[in-house]
């Protein structure tokens, strides 16, 4: 009997490993639907080739920002659950980015700015960052949705940098239905254990 238990604990334990729900996500393969708001320049633009979004500043010492039209829906009462996962194929030579996060109600209506999630600089690759942890001192009232924000700013003039596969996920971990099937089975056999040991 304890070798059946050990077992049940030991496949509990595996099934409680779930995949992140995604609550927000853009591949880029339309980013002219991200509206400028932000800019000390009308020479800004945003394009995409149906894989990658550019994003671009002609004019030298300039700052541009960016945001979606889709918001996330988030339980603001657990925000180290969540994180931002984002990807920079190119970036030019004369530019830096950052991310900052919005904050909407539950309408979708603006509410603030909760800070920065990806600090300023000019990393390429892939990376992911704990929204939680980065904006440990924000305020989340009145926030039920977010979405993230994209700010450049270039040294010289006709600076790109390219964007893909945008995502906030919720990383809480939630049993798969296998392992409800398991605690289910872990109760019975606990149950009938104790009725052995009565007789």
């Amino acid at each position: 009997m304890k070798k059946l238990w050990v077992i049940v604990v030991g496949l509990m334990v595996v099934g409680m490993a779930a995949s992140a729900t995604v609550v927000w996500q853009d591949d880029m393969s339309n980013a002219t639907t991200w509206n400028l708001v932000v800019a000390n320049t009308m020479n800004a633009w945003n394009s995409s080739d149906g894989s990658l979004g550019s994003f671009g500043v002609s004019n030298a010492s300039s700052v541009a920002a960016w945001a979606p039209t889709t918001h996330g829906n988030i339980d603001t009462s657990r925000p180290t659950d969540y994180s931002f996962s984002y990807v920079v194929p190119t970036i030019s030579g004369s530019m830096s980015y950052w991310y900052d996060l919005d904050g909407f109600d539950s309408g979708g209506t603006y509410v603030r700015t909760l800070g920065t999630i990806v600090s300023q600089g000019v990393f390429m690759g892939s990376n992911s960052v704990n929204i939680g942890t980065v904006l440990s001192g924000a305020d989340w009232s009145g926030v039920y949705q977010v979405a993230p924000k994209l700010i450049l700013s270039t040294g010289n003039g006709d600076q790109v940098m390219q964007v893909d596969n945008l995502s906030i996920n919720d990383n809480a971990v939630v049993p798969e239905p296998s392992t409800a099937a398991l605690m289910l089975g872990a109760g019975l056999i606990g149950l009938l254990v104790r009725k052995h040991r009565a007789a």
